[in-house]
C-alpha cells in the first residue's frame, strides 16, 4: 500500500508541473538578506554574496551555470562564458542536453539542525521531464565568508533511463597490495599459465587488504601459489581485522606445490567487522612466500564478472568453486590491479576561470595512518603542476598574480583512498570542475533525495599563508567549534596495550582518579565493556551497570567517553547508553563506508542520535585504517577526528614515536583547523626501546606535542609515576589557562618539518587581537640553542614573549621578514609561550 502511494504521488507531481507554467527564460524574483549574505534575481540570474564574495548564475533552461566569482575585498573577478554548458552539475549518461523545469527556488535562515554556522540556504528544484529526474541544488551562504558551499541532490527514476557507464558499482570487490611487490619472473613463463606466473612475493610476509563485503553475507577465499623455482617452501596464511586485533590462521607451515594450486577456505566473519580484511602469506621455510592470485566469492552472487578476471581463467573457476557461490572479486598477482580505474558518475560544481599564468597546487591527505609511522610516509601530499586532471586531492589551489580560488571537496577521499565515486579535480575550457557525486545509478529513489558530495569555493588574495587562512576561516565556519562542548582532553584504555583489560570496571575507576589528578576532562572507555551479541555492559564487570562508574566520575568531575563499533551498535542502543552513562563523547570504530546506503545509514543514525541529546554528545571519527571511512573534510560537524593509534609496544607500525607524531600534526595543520583532530599523548616510560626513542623523552615534552589538538591521552594514565604527574599537571594547568584562546585562534606550523632534529612549532593566530601563542620544539638531536622563527602575519615590530611555564618574559623584536630569535637550552624540550605586540593585529 506505501509502494502504490508514493508511485501516485510521484505521477501526480510530474502531471502537475506542467501545469504549473513555472518553466521560464526569467527566474522568479528573490530578494533575501541576513546580515552581509544576500540571495537576489535578476532576470535570468542568481546572485548570491556573502559579503566578502559575490557568485552570479546565469539560468539556460537545462540548470544553472557559474558566469562569475568576485572577491568583495579588492574587485578580483573571475569569470568565463556559459556557451555550451547546461549546469554547474551534471550526470553522465542522464541529463546531457536535458530540459529542466524549475519547480521552486527558494531562500531562507538555517543552521542544518544547529549542525553549522547560520547561513542562507538558497535551494532551487528542478525536474528533467525526459528522465524523470529531479535535481535539488543548495547553495549555503555564510555572513562574511570567504566561500560559499553548494551541494547537488537526486531523486527520481533515474536508474531506469541511464544510459552511462560506471566503473564501480556501490559495493565492488577491491584488493589492493600493502606489502611485497609484483613479479613476472622470465624462468616460469614456459611452465605455467600466465596467471600464476605473475606473482607478489616479499623477503618476509606478503600481505593484501581486500575491500568491500557486506558482513551479513557468506564468502570463500581462494588462493593459487607454487613453489615455481623449487625452492622447498612452506607457506602460512592468516586473515585479520583491518587493525590486527582479531586474526585467524587458515593454513600453518603448508608445503607449496611445484605445480600451480588452488586452495579455497571460508572467511571468517569475524575479521570483517568494517566490511574488510588483511590477507597475509608469509614463509615458514625455504624460499620468499609467493602468491599468484586471491579470489573472492560470495554464497548466490550473480554478479558480472570482475574486470581483472579473463573468459579463459573464469571458466576454470567456475568449475572450481560450487553452484552456490559466484565470483565477484579477482586479482592476477603482479600482473594487475583488481579494478581498472574509476569513471565519475557525474559533476557536482563548476566555476569559470580566466585565461592566464595559473599556478597550481594538489592537496590531499593520506588515511591509513596505521600503516604511515615511519619517515618515508607523510601524512599531505601537496603537488604544485599543470595537471589537467587530479584523482587523489582533495583540494586546488589556483593562483594568478597574487589573487587565488579554492576548491575544495568535501567527500571522504584521501590521498590513498578513492572512496565512493569522489571523482576528480579537472580543468577544462577555462573552467574548475569537481566530479563525482557519490550517488551511482541503482542509489536514485523515487521518494527521497540522495545527496551527492559538496563542493567548496574560497577566493583569497595573497600568498600560500593567505590561501591556508582563507581554507581555514571557510572551514571554521562549516564545521564550528562549540567551547562547552568541543574543547577537552581525553584519556582513552585501548592505547596501553592491554586490550580489553583496560575497559574493566575496576580499571576504569583507577583511570578516573587518576585523570582528576591530572585535571584531564574526558575518560573514554574503549573496546571490552559490552557483553558478547549485545551493545550493553557486560555483567561480570559492571554488576551495576554504569552507575558505579557514571558515580565516581561525577565525584571527581570527569566526563565519561564510550567506544563501540560504528555500523552495529543501533540508534536505541545508543541511545539506552547514552541515558544510562551520560557519556559526552563516542569513538566509533570500524565503519563500512564503501557504498551509498551504508554512508547514508551511518550518517543518519549519528545525526539522529547527536540531535536526541541536544548536541550533548560528540563523535570521534577514524582515519585509521585504509577502508572508506571519512576523511579530512567531510562529517566533522558531528565531532573530531581521531588521527592515529600510536601505542606503547606492538604491533611495531603503530609504535609511539615523538618525532613522527609531531611531523603528522605539523602536516595536519597546514590546511585543516588541528582543533578538530584528536592527537596522541603516550606515557614515554612505557614505549618499546627498540623501535622507539621515546624514552630519551621527557613526558612534559611527549604531552606538548599532543596540546597542539584535541589532547588524547591514548593509554591508561594510572601508569605514570607520582613524579611523572608532578611533571605534567603544570603543563596541562598552563595549557588550560589558554586553551579557549587557542582553539579560537588559526595554528599555522611554523618553523622547520620535524625530523628529530629540526626547530619546529605552531603559531596561534588571533585576527584583531594584540597577542597570540606559540608552541616551540627543539627536537632531540637538534644542536642549535637558538633558530630564527619565520612567523605569520607579525612583522617589523617588537613583541612581549611571555614564557607560559615559567612566567618569564623578554623583549623582542621581529625583523621585516617577520622573523622571531627563539631560544630553548636544551634538546629534547618545548615552550609555550603567549606573544604580545605592540598594536592589533590585521590579516
Amino acid at each position: 500500500m506505501m509502494i502504490c502511494r508514493r508511485v501516485t504521488v510521484f505521477m501526480f507531481i510530474m502531471w502537475l508541473i506542467p501545469k504549473l507554467g513555472i518553466c521560464q527564460s526569467h527566474l522568479p524574483d528573490l530578494h533575501y538578506r541576513y546580515q552581509t549574505a544576500s540571495a537576489t534575481t535578476e532576470e535570468d540570474q542568481l546572485i548570491v554574496k556573502t559579503g566578502e564574495v559575490t557568485r552570479v548564475w546565469k539560468w539556460t533552461g537545462r540548470g544553472l551555470v557559474t558566469k562569475q566569482l568576485s572577491n568583495g575585498d579588492n574587485g578580483n573577478v573571475w569569470e568565463g562564458t556559459t556557451t555550451g554548458m547546461d549546469a554547474d552539475w551534471a550526470y553522465v549518461g542522464l541529463l546531457e542536453g536535458k530540459k529542466a523545469e524549475l519547480v521552486q527556488l527558494t531562500a531562507k535562515k538555517s543552521t542544518d539542525e544547529g549542525f553549522t554556522k547560520t547561513h542562507i540556504e538558497v535551494m532551487a528544484e528542478m525536474y528533467y521531464p525526459e528522465v524523470e529526474t529531479f535535481i535539488k541544488y543548495e547553495i549555503w551562504s555564510y555572513p562574511g565568508a570567504p566561500g560559499i558551499r553548494t551541494q547537488v541532490f537526486f531523486k527520481g527514476k533515474g536508474e531506469k533511463h541511464y544510459t552511462g557507464k560506471s566503473s564501480m558499482s556501490s559495493n565492488e570487490i577491491s584488493i589492493d597490495l600493502k606489502h611485497g611487490k609484483n613479479t613476472k619472473p622470465y624462468a616460469a613463463q614456459s611452465k605455467a599459465e600466465l596467471w600464476f606466473v605473475n606473482h607478489a612475493t616479499a623477503k618476509d610476509f606478503v600481505e593484501y587488504h581486500v575491500k568491500g563485503f557486506d558482513s551479513n553475507r557468506d564468502y570463500r577465499i581462494g588462493v593459487s601459489w607454487w613453489d615455481w623455482d623449487k625452492q622447498g617452501r612452506r607457506q602460512s596464511i592468516k586473515v585479520s581485522s583491518v587493525d590486527g586485533e582479531k586474526q585467524v590462521e587458515i593454513f600453518s607451515d603448508r608445503a607449496v606445490s611445484d605445480h600451480p594450486e588452488l586452495l579455497f577456505f571460508e572467511l571468517p566473519k569475524e575479521v570483517l567487522i568494517d566490511g574488510t580484511f588483511r590477507l597475509n602469506v608469509s614463509e615458514t621455510t625455504g624460499a620468499a612466500p609467493v602468491v599468484s592470485e586471491i579470489i573472492v566469492l560470495e554464497e548466490g552472487s550473480t554478479e558480472a564478472t570482475p574486470k581483472a578476471l579473463g573468459a579463459a581463467r573464469k571458466v576454470q573457476l567456475d568449475s572450481a568453486s560450487t553452484d552456490r557461490y559466484g565470483v565477484i572479486g579477482y586479482i592476477d598477482c603482479g600482473a594487475s590491479e583488481s579494478t581498472d580505474g574509476f569513471i565519475a558518475t557525474g559533476r557536482v560544481d563548476r566555476i569559470p576561470l580566466r585565461t592566464g599564468d595559473l599556478s597550481k597546487t594538489f592537496i590531499g591527505y593520506y588515511n591509513d595512518t596505521q600503516h604511515r609511522n615511519k619517515q618515508g610516509t607523510p601524512l599531505i601530499k601537496e603537488l604544485s603542476e599543470d595537471q589537467e586532471t587530479n584523482n587523489w586531492a582533495s583540494m586546488v589551489l589556483v593562483n594568478e598574480a597574487s589573487e587565488g580560488v579554492i576548491m575544495v571537496k568535501e567527500s571522504h577521499k584521501c590521498v590513498n583512498q578513492y572512496g565512493v565515486d569522489t571523482g576528480e579535480l579537472i580543468f577544462r575550457d577555462n573552467g574548475l570542475e569537481n566530479t563525482g557525486t557519490g550517488v551511482y545509478p541503482k542509489d536514485m529513489m523515487e521518494d527521497q533525495y540522495q545527496p551527492a558530495w559538496a563542493s567548496w569555493v574560497i577566493l583569497y588574495s595573497g600568498d600560500n599563508t593567505d590561501a591556508q587562512t582563507a581554507v581555514k576561516e571557510f572551514d571554521k565556519i562549516r564545521y564550528p567549534l562549540d567551547p562547552d562542548r568541543d574543547i577537552y582532553m581525553q584519556a582513552n584504555t585501548w592505547g596501553s596495550g592491554n586490550g580489553k583489560d583496560g575497559a574493566r570496571q575496576e580499571n576504569v575507576l583507577k583511570e578516573i582518579a587518576t585523570q582528576a589528578a591530572l585535571g584531564i576532562d574526558v575518560q573514554q572507555i574503549d573496546d571490552g565493556w559490552q557483553q558478547k551479541g549485545s551493545w550493553e555492559p557486560r555483567d561480570d564487570w559492571y554488576p551495576e551497570g554504569w552507575e558505579i562508574v557514571r558515580k565516581k566520575a561525577k565525584q571527581e568531575g570527569v566526563d565519561l567517553g564510550l567506544w563501540a563499533a560504528a555500523m552495529p551498535i543501533d540508534i536505541e542502543e545508543l541511545k539506552m547508553n547514552y541515558n544510562k552513562g551520560g557519556f559526552v563523547s563516542y569513538k566509533l570504530d570500524f565503519a563500512n563506508l564503501s557504498n551509498r546506503t551504508n554512508i547514508n545509514n551511518l550518517i543518519g543514525k549519528i545525526r539522529e542520535f547527536v540531535l536526541y541529546t541536544d548536541h550533548q554528545v560528540r563523535v570521534n571519527w577514524d582515519v585509521t585504517e585504509n577502508a572508506p571511512r571519512f576523511g579530512y573534510y567531510w562529517a566533522r560537524e558531528y565531532g573530531s577526528v581521531y588521527l592515529a593509534n600510536r601505542k606503547p609496544d606492538q604491533p611495531e607500525n603503530v609504535v609511539y614515536i615523538p618525532y613522527l607524531v609531531l611531523r603528522d600534526i605539523w602536516h595536519l595543520a597546514k590546511y585543516t583547523n588541528i582543533h578538530k583532530f584528536q592527537t596522541s599523548i603516550q606515557n614515554v616510560d612505557r614505549v618499546n626501546r627498540g623501535v622507539s626513542d621515546a624514552y630519551l623523552h621527557d613526558q612534559a615534552y611527549a604531552v606538548g606535542i599532543g596540546l597542539v589538538g584535541t589532547p588524547l591521552f591514548f593509554q591508561e594514565t594510572h601508569f605514570y609515576s607520582s613524579e611523572d604527574i608532578a611533571t605534567i599537571k603544570p603543563v596541562l594547568k598552563a595549557y588550560k589557562d589558554i586553551r579557549r584562546e587557542w582553539y579560537e585562534s588559526y595554528v599555522f606550523p611554523i618553523g622547520e618539518e620535524p625530523d628529530n632534529k629540526s626547530w619546529t612549532g605552531f603559531q596561534g593566530f588571533l585576527p584583531g587581537e594584540d597577542h597570540g601563542y606559540l608552541f616551540i620544539y627543539r627536537e632531540r638531536l637538534n644542536e642549535k640553542p637558538s633558530f630564527s622563527l619565520q612567523l605569520k602575519y607579525i612583522k617589523n615590530t617588537t613583541v612581549r614573549l611571555v614564557d607560559l611555564l615559567t612566567g618569564q618574559s623578554r623583549t623582542v623584536d621581529v625583523d621585516s621578514q617577520g622573523k622571531l630569535e627563539v631560544m630553548i637550552e636544551r634538546a629534547g624540550s618545548f615552550k609555550m609561550i603567549r606573544i604580545e605586540y605592540d598594536n592589533k593585529s590585521k590579516w
